[in-house]
């Protein structure tokens, strides 16, 4: 009797079960159907704004697309979101502490530095106190700050940089934002000109503005690394390797080639010239593309991302816009092939290679190379792979003659590296200090006298 009685329960839940699931599944069947509609078409206008302008129309479909898409999107949101307090604080001291002109901040904002009145071709100054009481002209100059802004090529504004400017600013540095092209409009070399050209502003203004020109220093974020990264070594490297081919008596080949090395144009020239660059400082760079391609690959973005096609869409455009590629190989000179008909020998190679390894030493700018261990944008192993490279240009008696360093903290992604240095009416990062006495001993190394912690 209890076992036709359990039966009997048995079926009556079940008879009153049944409605109640088919109830459920008919109503998540549409939030299913919303939801991966809603995944894909998110997805899909992403890519419709942001990716391949210039290539044929197409739309990704595969799932693990999609959702790499939409994971990427849902990050930037959430850092939008946790930038709100910045955003704050920006609008505070722009337009009331330092009002609309910044003349009660010591900050001239959209200076031209290009006589064609495009609206990325200026910069903003800001000056520390000390210049700007200096009316007697007696007291020591300063060093100059050029900040290089990232952004993917494609995006960005000195004007977001305005908190960050403002604390070097009070560092006691004369600091230099400024705006460049971007990709669609141009393509890599017009953004390297366009840097370059802010180099030499800065390499003729400089001293009016109570800055010392033979102690400009560049910062640069994501792009701006690699920016800044490849102007500074573009013109490094140029000039050693005339000097080692006039001391090796190599073939220099007018087109801009040495021993099958080609050159991106940087350094002398006609008309003015950028400044000696003493320092790099950069911060979580591209340093090598189409390893970076790769990453990007992995994370479903390369073709949202503006990289592949503002640098050439082509793995030699890659390695030619790569700063690592740009250094010599002494460990390993017969990697520098000469051109095909070119005259010289595998000895001759060699001897230039080394040649320009030790010009190398003596002309590269120091270099502090800075990254945060939690960056899922750009991997640290990045600035790890170009520090080692750098290391690898260097002859091994010569290492002890050049200042490059690193520094990873465990604390920050991609962006902090640069928030840690933008002061917050809210709460203060707790990496702001390490980071700013880091840079401090990078461009005020004589403040640090016996500091031993140089790598």
């Amino acid at each position: 009797m209890e076992i036709l009685e359990w039966k009997t329960v048995t079926v009556c839940l079940s008879l009153l079960c049944l409605p109640i699931l088919l109830t459920i599944i008919v109503m998540i069947i549409p939030v299913v159907i919303f939801v991966i509609s809603a995944l894909y078409i998110t997805a899909w206008l992403i890519h419709l704004r942001f990716a391949q302008p210039n290539a044929r129309f197409h739309l990704p479909y595969h799932p693990s697309r999609i959702l790499k898409i939409n994971f990427v999107a849902l990050s930037h949101l959430a850092l939008v979101i946790s930038y709100f307090p910045l955003l704050i604080t920006h609008f505070v001291w722009r337009y009331w502490k330092t009002g609309p002109s910044g003349a009660r901040e010591g900050v001239r904002r959209n200076i031209p530095y290009c006589k064609d009145g495009h609206r990325d071709h200026t910069y903003d100054l800001y000056l520390p106190v000390s210049v700007q009481s200096n009316n007697s002209g007696l007291l020591a100059r300063v060093p100059i700050v050029v900040f290089i802004y990232g952004g993917s090529w494609s995006t960005g504004s000195k004007s977001f940089y305005g908190l960050l400017a403002n604390m070097l600013r009070h560092m006691g540095y004369i600091v230099v934002v400024p705006d460049y092209r971007k990709y669609p409009e141009v393509v890599i070399d017009g953004i390297y000109n366009d840097v370059r050209q802010v180099l030499e502003v800065v390499g003729q203004e400089g001293n009016s503005w109570g800055g010392d020109v033979n102690r400009v220093f560049v910062i640069g974020h994501s792009a701006g690394a690699q920016i800044a990264a490849q102007v500074a070594f573009s013109a490094v490297m140029k000039e050693a390797r005339m000097r080692a081919a006039s001391e090796v008596g190599a073939a220099v080949v007018s087109n801009g080639r040495v021993n099958g090395v080609h050159h991106n144009g940087f350094g002398h020239g006609h008309g003015p010239k950028m400044p000696n660059i003493q320092g790099l400082v950069l911060m979580a760079g591209v340093y090598d593309v189409a390893a970076h391609y790769d990453f990007e690959t992995y994370r479903g973005v390369e073709d949202i991302s503006a990289m592949g096609r503002c640098m050439g869409g082509f793995r030699k455009s890659f390695d030619a816009n790569s700063p690592k590629y740009l250094l010599p190989l002494p460990q390993n000179a017969t990697a520098a092939k000469p051109l095909e008909g070119a005259e010289g020998s595998s000895t001759e190679d060699e001897m230039l290679t080394e040649a320009t390894s030790r010009y190398l030493a003596e002309l590269m700018p120091r270099v502090m190379l800075v990254h945060g261990e939690r960056d899922t944008t750009v991997p640290a192993s990045s600035t790890i792979d170009f520090y080692k490279a750098l290391g690898n240009a260097i002859l091994e008696e010569d290492r002890d003659t050049v200042d490059v360093r690193v520094r990873l903290y465990k604390r920050m992604g991609h962006s902090e590296v640069v928030t840690a240095l933008m002061s917050n009416l809210f709460f203060r990062n707790r990496s702001t200090g390490s980071l700013t006495r880091d840079l401090k001993e990078f461009i005020e190394p004589e403040i640090f006298e016996n500091s031993d912690d140089y790598i």
